[in-house]
């Protein structure tokens, strides 16, 4: 389905929320604004029943409960989908990353999102903190809500991300010396990625492979990135297959112009030459990013979230002529909307 057609959706409690006992709790503190009936029309908010269905009071109780961050809505599911093979393939170093940069462009398309360092527990809630395990898989539930918001298919591949491995919190200096112990990590991490990608490529078949610009040198996007680079110099993927897309948020984070040109200048040593791509989405297809950002709670404060969106208005307005909701990559080629 296309972004600009008209989607049926359907309220989907998030996974960080819990219905126990009539009670409902987010990040492990009670919410008091919900009657048992509305308790219980939250717990079966699954995402089957669409939002046309419910009475006007049902509707009322899941707009507030949105406010509260307790549930998104999402498209309801079309089994044809499952039929289409990707147009393309997002490859994302982390469980948010393809969605804060390319969600709108990905909104509604048969695209896959490869989840590379899907294994992590980092988060900035200490009810989270102290609990790893359940972090890690909620932080996998949290991504495959915000794809179904998006109606795209995500996969997960399993590495772990870079604290983990021994990087500490040197993950975002990649750039800066590190022992040869560090370092040669990255270079055997980089090639069991760029294994693990090809099988996803020669599986899907995909048109267009979009993988980090590595704006602001996290360590796991420069893997991602050099993986990709590493399947065209080896012929898996045409030069003009690749895409690399503007790190959110470290784009907004970072001088924006000097860390990308940074990134751009890095990949024109390895011989790419780019292209920047600045591209409009529609009106429904920048709401449905928005809607996917709200899944993320464990990570995303929602001041990142508001900077994300305000960053892709900003892009627009900024063009000549101005233009509305845009993300950016860069590309050897011209590369249209994808199909």
């Amino acid at each position: 389905m296309r972004p600009d057609e008209a989607v049926r959706s359907a309220p989907l409690l998030l996974p960080h929320v819990d219905v126990l006992d009539g009670v409902v709790r987010v990040h492990g503190a009670g919410v008091d604004a919900f009657s048992p009936a509305e308790v219980q029309l939250l717990r079966e908010s699954r995402g089957e029943r669409p939002l046309e269905d419910l009475d006007a009071s049902e509707r009322e109780t899941i707009a507030r409960a949105r406010r509260h961050g307790l549930l998104v809505l999402v498209p309801l599911r079309d089994e044809r989908k499952a039929l289409r093979s990707p147009a393309a393939l997002v490859v994302s170093p982390h469980p948010d990353d393809a969605t804060l940069s390319l969600g709108a462009t990905l909104a509604g398309t048969s695209a896959r999102v490869v989840n590379v360092f899907s294994v992590e527990t980092w988060t900035g809630r200490s009810f989270y903190a102290q609990r790893p395990d359940q972090t890690s898989a909620l932080l996998l539930d949290e991504e495959r809500v915000a794809c179904r918001v998006l109606d795209v298919d995500p996969l997960f591949l399993g590495f772990v991300d870079a604290p983990a491995r021994g990087w500490g919190d040197q993950f975002m200096r990649a750039g800066e010396a590190h022992s040869p112990e560090v370092e040669a990590e990255r270079v055997t991490t980089t090639e069991s990625v760029a294994e693990a990608l090809a099988a996803c490529v020669a599986d899907a078949q995909p048109r267009i492979v979009f993988a980090p610009l590595a704006v602001a040198s996290h360590v796991d996007h420069l893997i991602c990135r050099d993986a990709v680079l590493a399947l065209v110099l080896r012929g898996v993927l045409a030069p003009g297959q690749a895409r690399f897309y503007e790190d959110l948020p470290y784009a907004v984070f970072e001088a924006s112009d000097g860390a990308a040109a940074a990134a751009q200048a890095a990949l024109g040593e390895s011989g790419v030459t780019l292209t920047e791509i600045v591209a409009e989405a529609t009106a429904t297809a920048a709401g449905a990013k928005a809607e996917a950002l709200q899944a993320y709670r464990i990570q995303l404060r929602d001041g990142i979230r508001r900077r994300v969106i305000a960053h892709g208005w900003r892009l627009g307005a900024g063009q000549d002529p101005p233009r509305g909701f845009c993300e950016r990559w860069w590309a050897g080629d011209e590369c249209r909307a994808l199909p």
